[in-house]
């Protein structure tokens, strides 16, 4: 997956960054400061299925036109809590917006729920002051197709979603129970879910597999 973060200050950047590459693998990470920036980098650049990106006045009609050229591409937005809300609703399309005042655990929460097709404001921008219609009516979307696991987990989860116990899926991938037992644990961890059918259903939605 390819990940454009747009943000003035370095530091923001880097910390984002390092909350999708925990999120994402694999992943692709770009970074630049300003809308005219990113311009020119996805003018010469493959396209890009996650923007995040801080509004300021001058990145607004910036991310209409990208949303109108770019219609499947997931859109997160960073907003300080004192910034007005008039002009987001006219973006129609933005699939999550984030306070930039938000901690670690809200960021990983809220790129999950948008890579999975849900949408995400956070409640402190919720209860700062009243958004217009547009920003509450999200862009839903597909979930994307890709993942959050590795692709060995991936195989894992497929041949789970068969049916096939531990045993038998280390003797298809021609390796220990141990090691199959280690890869369930770590896609359990990954998908926040609890057993091998939470697993099963996520996997489903996501269009990963065909939940009969």
């Amino acid at each position: 997956m390819r990940v454009l973060i747009i943000d003035s200050y370095p530091l923001f950047r880097e910390a984002i960054a390092l909350q999708v590459a925990k999120v994402i693998q694999p992943v692709s990470i770009f970074e630049v400061g300003s809308a005219e920036e990113a311009g020119a980098l996805m003018s010469v650049a493959s396209p890009f299925n996650l923007v995040i990106c801080s509004l300021d006045e001058h990145t607004y009609p910036w991310l209409r036109e990208l949303r109108d050229k770019f219609s499947e591409l997931c859109l997160l937005v960073v907003l300080d809590v004192k910034q007005s809300f008039t002009e987001l609703g006219q973006l129609h399309g933005v699939n999550g917006v984030l306070a930039k005042a938000a901690d670690l655990h809200e960021v990983n929460n809220a790129l999950k729920l948008v890579l999975m097709g849900e949408s995400y404001i956070s409640p402190s921008l919720l209860i700062a002051q009243v958004l217009p219609k547009g920003v509450l009516e999200l862009r839903k979307r597909e979930p994307a197709k890709r993942s959050l696991l590795t692709p060995r987990q991936l195989q894992v989860l497929k041949l789970v979603a068969t049916g096939l116990s531990n045993k038998d899926i280390a003797n298809e991938l021609n390796c220990s129970d141990g090691t199959i037992k280690l890869h369930v644990s770590a896609m359990l961890k990954e998908l926040n879910v609890h057993n091998r059918i939470g697993a099963i259903k996520y996997a489903a939605r996501l269009g990963l597999i065909v939940n009969g």
